[in-house]
């Protein structure tokens, strides 16, 4: 199945149709909140919105400017634009508006994802940092392996990654590293301490070690051109 996530419109018409008309062919569309505020055309993207179909998560925008919540955490200027929005919105489109389902959402066809606006937690909280993207995965008990991958100009620092490998939230983790300065013993045993997997990259530029720092390894394949 292929899905078209939309998300955060914000009440841009034009943004919307700029964006269907470049999308790829879709057969359902999921529409992650923030339908409006902001823009100026919140009837019409409604509408818009409604037109496609498909499933439906709330957003914190929709909430306000629908009065489903107080606006002390928003902004002056998104305060402003969601008083300004709940004006203008037919009573037609303030109740649809009003009737959005909280995330999570499920869809029978794929029973193992979920479709939110914020985190999967709580609605209203922002997934800023990866921390704040892992926990619901920790909490929902589905979390797999997580790959951290530093860039090829990264090269060896083991203060700095001693550092990192001790603010990791739990789980596995694996580290891919792209400078060859970092496949030595002193890095093998900082990732051994952690429990952390030593990621082995099939790619032309890098030495493949076949060293094993962790219960689990991670075995990643790469272009044989030498993408990334």
């Amino acid at each position: 199945m292929r899905l078209l996530l939309l998300s955060d419109i914000h009440s841009n018409l034009e943004a919307l149709e700029a964006s269907l008309a470049a999308a790829p062919a879709y057969d359902r569309v999921v529409n992650l909140g923030d339908i409006v505020g902001y823009g100026g055309s919140p009837n019409e993207v409604i509408q818009r919105s409604r037109s496609l179909g498909g499933i439906f998560v709330r957003g914190n925008h929709d909430k306000a400017a629908s009065g489903l919540m107080e606006l002390t955490d928003f902004n002056p200027i998104a305060g402003l634009a969601a008083l300004w929005t709940r004006d203008q919105l037919t009573p037609e489109n303030l109740d649809w508006l009003r009737n959005l389902p909280q995330g999570p959402v499920h869809m029978e066809d794929l029973p193992e994802s979920q479709f939110v606006h914020g985190s999967p937690i709580d609605e209203d909280d922002y997934v800023v940092t990866a921390r704040d993207a892992l926990e619901p995965l920790l909490a929902s008990g589905k979390l797999g392996p997580v790959l951290w991958q530093l860039p090829e100009n990264f090269h060896r620092d083991d203060e700095r990654l001693e550092g990192w490998l001790e603010l990791l939230p739990p789980g596995r983790h694996t580290i891919e590293f792209r400078h060859a300065s970092w496949f030595v013993p002193e890095v093998y045993a900082l990732l051994e301490g952690v429990d952390a997997a030593l990621c082995l990259p099939v790619h032309p530029k890098m030495p493949l070690d076949l060293r094993l720092t962790s219960r689990w390894t991670y075995i990643r394949m790469h272009f044989a051109q030498g993408g990334w």
